[in-house]
């Protein structure tokens, strides 16, 4: 098969070398014979010539480090573990949750969080041992859940009580669970824990997967405004250390005694970022 007729970036330029001295030769012309034809046709092979050396010249280069650039910018992205950014109603949950065998939890907003993905915890932890941690801002210190609270855009006493009523959600649907017709895995295990601090973010680790979840501050946003991200933690050290730091970080700050646990004092929390 015969290819397409192309022109190479040298031909572009010795062929545009060509119309732009074939249009100075003929407004040459015209200035002697006072030919405007002449002045009509020079103008326009000269403008000719002279866009298709820029476009050679410059843009195509222009392009080409662009690509470059881009491309560079694509690796270093995929080497950082990132795996993409949604929002938090377009993220597939479900799918998250479905092969897990460890989940940590630190939500600013458990409300939402709860009536989302609880149940897809609970199916997780049913089907396979799973071990989950949950971090709650803590409902009995002051500063902390008043600070949470501005950052959801919610009144401090109702985020309090959204925590207070979270955590008997959450521990009686995990009884609840246990003592099903289909219950959960024998060695699944649950651990509730309020730390003094209020968080900038929600952090959720499911096995190998880290997400960041960051909450709308607008008042008025609803629950699915969130931005998520999303990253690959077996893929680069670096990003699986800031995880297993920013747990350990949490767990330095746990209020104590947890508020509940089924966990038995020789079971290991859930890893922290693949440590």
């Amino acid at each position: 098969m015969r290819k397409p007729f192309r022109l190479s970036t040298a031909g572009m330029i010795a062929g545009s070398a060509v119309v732009v001295a074939a249009g100075a030769g003929l407004i040459v012309v015209s200035t002697k014979t006072g030919s405007g034809v002449a002045a009509a046709f020079g103008s326009a092979f000269l403008s000719l010539g002279m866009v298709t050396l820029f476009s050679e010249f410059f843009l195509r280069t222009q392009y080409l480090e662009d690509v470059l650039e881009l491309v560079g910018l694509e690796r270093e992205i995929h080497q950082s573990g990132f795996i993409g950014i949604s929002t938090e109603g377009r993220q597939d949950w479900a799918n998250l949750y479905a092969s897990a065998s460890s989940v940590r939890i630190l939500s600013i907003n458990p409300q939402a969080w709860i009536d989302r993905e609880w149940g897809e915890v609970l199916e997780a932890a049913r089907r396979r041992e799973v071990t989950v941690d949950v971090y709650l801002p803590s409902p009995h210190e002051l500063t902390v859940y008043e600070a949470a609270a501005e950052r959801v855009s919610v009144a401090p006493d109702v985020y309090r009580s959204n925590i207070l009523e979270g955590c008997k959600v959450l521990e009686a649907r995990w009884k609840s669970a246990k003592r099903a017709a289909k219950p959960l895995h024998p060695k699944s295990s649950l651990r509730i824990d309020f730390v003094n601090v209020s968080p900038a973010y929600s952090l959720v680790q499911v096995d190998e997967t880290g997400i960041i979840l960051l909450q709308p501050t607008v008042p008025g946003s609803t629950t699915d405004d969130g931005f998520v991200m999303r990253f690959d933690l077996g893929r680069t050290q670096s990003v699986t250390t800031w995880f297993a730091n920013r747990w350990l970080a949490t767990d330095a700050r746990c209020t104590g005694v947890p508020h509940y646990t089924d966990r038995q004092p020789s079971e290991s929390a859930a890893p922290a970022g693949g440590e």
